[in-house]
């Protein structure tokens, strides 16, 4: 196993996580305040 191939790809699944979480609450801030 390559941990540099394991290590970018948990980044790049953390990174994608945190992007959706991100927009999931904009979302949300933007219809609760409208």
């Amino acid at each position: 196993m390559n941990w540099q191939k394991i290590a970018v790809t948990f980044l790049f699944l953390m990174m994608a996580l945190g992007g959706i979480g991100g927009v999931v609450l904009t979302g949300y801030t933007i219809l609760l305040r409208s």
